[in-house]
Formats: structure tokens, sequence, C-alpha cells
């Protein structure tokens, strides 16, 4: 009697364990069950048409007035350089073109310079050696052409042809940790917009985007409205 009950027992506890396990192992990893989602609600930021990436010099964004609480982070992010190609073996930028554009780079830390941020461009350039992403047509291209080529821990610019397809007219477009622009936009200014967006800033005029339970209107220079307009950040 007694060992038909631990008999019984013992494979009670040899069905309960495994379950007991799984439930752990998925806690214990929650991206197997919200990575996917995640991905998806992702998604890429900006995409500013040509005319919006000006060249500006001598701007500096401040906080409201009697703002003191802006933190000093003091820290500095490699920035790694992706270049296309045509069919023919053609790149989007000469020497000359990757010179300026790793000096824009370094301009661009003027941007951060307040909260003690900047930027250093890594000294080899890298090839996309498919030239398919030459012009980019879908976000579904980017998503494959970061997957494929992106360094990890990272800041990656990738320096493509132009936009086309159902982004005809772009020129930049952040992603997770990169930035995809087109060659003839890119500038101090279009790597500060973009790397804002990486860093989780979104724009300050407004465009009838929807922020929480409003709609954003454009923001007011002098701030007014800041908590409702723009990007809603104060």
């Amino acid at each position: 009697m007694i060992s038909k009950y631990w008999k019984h027992l013992w494979y009670g506890i040899a069905l309960v364990i495994p379950v007991i396990f799984g439930f752990f192992l998925l806690e214990s990893n929650p991206s197997n069950q919200v990575g996917l989602e995640k991905k998806k609600s992702k998604g890429f930021q900006c995409y500013t048409p040509k005319h919006s990436h000006s060249s500006i010099s001598g701007f500096r964004g401040y906080g409201l007035p009697g703002d003191t609480s802006l933190p000093n982070i003091n820290k500095k992010f490699l920035v790694v350089l992706h270049m296309t190609q045509d069919s023919v073996g053609n790149q989007p930028l000469d020497a000359a073109g990757i010179a300026q554009a790793k000096s824009d780079i370094l301009s661009g830390s003027g941007y951060f310079s307040d909260i003690g941020i900047s930027f250093e461009a890594s000294d080899s350039v890298y090839l996309v050696d498919n030239h398919r992403f030459d012009v980019i047509e879908t976000e579904e291209e980017l998503n494959e052409l970061s997957r494929i080529y992106a360094k990890e821990h990272r800041i990656n610019l990738f320096i493509i042809n132009s936009y086309g397809g159902e982004l005809e007219g772009g020129c930049g477009i952040a992603g997770d940790f990169s930035m995809y622009m087109a060659a003839g936009c890119f500038n101090p200014t279009s790597f500060g917009h973009e790397t804002g967006h990486i860093f989780g800033l979104p724009h300050t005029f407004g465009g009838g985007s929807v922020l929480g339970d409003f709609v954003a209107s454009d923001e007011l220079a002098d701030g007014s409205n800041c908590g409702t307009g723009g990007d809603a950040i104060c």
C-alpha cells in the first residue's frame, strides 16, 4: 500500500517538475514572449524629407530659462560608417566625401555638448557588398540592411545613394542605434537630428502625431506649450 502511494506521488512529481521549470524559463527570458511584439512596435523614426535637413551653422539647443536639471553624461560614442554601392561598384561618397562625413560626425557633437555627449567616427569604413541596398525603397530593406551589416554596441551610420519606392524623397531615417542617410543629405545638422531620434527624442513639431492621450501641435518658440506641443518634453 505504501509503495503504491509513493509510486503515484513520484509520477505526480515527474509531471509537475517540467511544467514548473518551463514556467521559470519563460519568466527568466521574457524576450521569448514579447520580443516580436517589441520589434513590431519600435519601427523607424523620422523619414525626414530633404528640404527639412538644412545645414544651420551655429545652432545650439537650450533648456527653458532657469532649467538646471540637464545631466552631464560625459560619454563618447563611436560611430561606424557603412557605405553602399551600385551594381558596378560605385559608392555614394568618394574619398573626400567620406573624410567630410567623418568631420561632420565630429561636428555633430556640438548639438549634445551641453550634456557632455560627443561622437567619434571609426577609422574603418565598411562596404555593403549587395547593390540592392544602394537605393532603399521599403522599411523591410532597412531592417535587413541593419540585421546583416550593423555592428553591435556602436552607432551605425549607413550612407546610401537615395530613397525610392514608398520612401521616395526621404533623406534620413533612424532605427535601433542605426541611421540611414541619403548621401546628398548628410551634414552635422542631419547627423544631430537622427542621433536625437536614436536617443529617443521625437520631433518638436507636432504634425498631428499622437502622443499619449492627445494629438500634438507644433511647439511654440517660447516653449509655453511644451507639455502638449511638439515632443511634449519641457
